[in-house]
Order: structure tokens, then sequence, then C-alpha cells
């Protein structure tokens, strides 16, 4: 029995490990899908996005626009943000979404 709970531990281990890597690739494909929109119009990411479900104004002329991920509920679990200067570009782009979110809701 000791060597079948050795051999269960190492293969716990090993989804563990695999699922951490996982979840890790997930995150930097995320941040770098919200990467990609700067630079890019706000136009172009509202024609991609839709109406932001908030706008707040910076300083400068600049906007700050969130967008909220929403469960099949309607109830909000995490933000992503971007940032637009006076000239209409985005200049930042944040989120505090879990991995896969930014793929399953816009």
């Amino acid at each position: 029995m000791g060597s079948f709970a050795v051999l269960l531990g190492g293969i716990m281990k090993y989804w563990i490990i695999l699922g951490s890597v996982a979840l890790a690739a997930c995150a930097d494909d995320q941040s770098t899908i919200m990467k990609k929109w700067i630079g890019s119009s706000d136009t172009a990411l509202m024609s991609k996005w839709g109406a932001p479900d908030l706008t707040a104004q910076g300083g400068g002329g600049a906007r700050i626009l969130t967008y909220h991920g929403r469960d099949a509920a309607g109830r909000v679990h995490c933000r992503r943000t971007f940032t637009v200067n006076a000239q209409h570009v985005v200049t930042a782009a944040a989120d505090d979404c879990p991995p896969g979110w930014l793929e399953t809701t816009r």
C-alpha cells in the first residue's frame, strides 16, 4: 500500500504542475490580447467590444473605458479597462479577469 500512495502522490503533483502551467499560459494570452489594443482607435475598440459599461473622464481629455465580465446570470466578476487619450487612441489596457474570460465574454 505504501508504494501505491507514493505513485498516487506523484500523479497528483504532475496534474497540479500541469494545471498551473496551463493557467499561466492563459493569463499570458489574455494579457497579450488586452495589450494588442494599445495604439488602436477607440472607434475600433468599440466596434469590436461594443459600448463600455462605464466611462470616466481623466485629465487632459483622456477617458477610461470599462467593460464588465459577467457570468450567465449577469453578475459582474471582473473588469477590463482601457485608457484612451484626447486623440482617441488607446494608450493602456488592464484587466482583473480570470484566465479564459476574455475569450468567452467579448
